[in-house]
């Protein structure tokens, strides 16, 4: 499975949400919005999303810090 997380340096949330998928040994693929500022558009308005992190799977995908989400990748 593929999941791409986008995030940006100063994100408390974006921290989480990587500690947890590093915890539970998930491999992903980091998108540092700092450094591709272009793509806040398409996190805006392609994905319809105003808040990071945003994790997109081959399944799912959502925005913010939540580990029921992503306790559920591991299954």
């Amino acid at each position: 499975m593929a999941i791409v997380v986008y995030t940006k340096k100063d994100c408390t949330q974006c921290k989480m949400t990587k500690r947890v998928l590093d915890a539970m040994r998930i491999e992903y693929q980091e998108v540092d919005l700092d450094k591709n500022p272009d793509l806040l558009d398409y996190i805006k308005d392609e994905l319809g999303f105003a808040a990071i992190p945003v994790v997109i799977t081959d399944y799912d995908k959502w925005s913010g810090f939540q580990p029921d989400k992503i306790r559920a990748i591991k299954k």
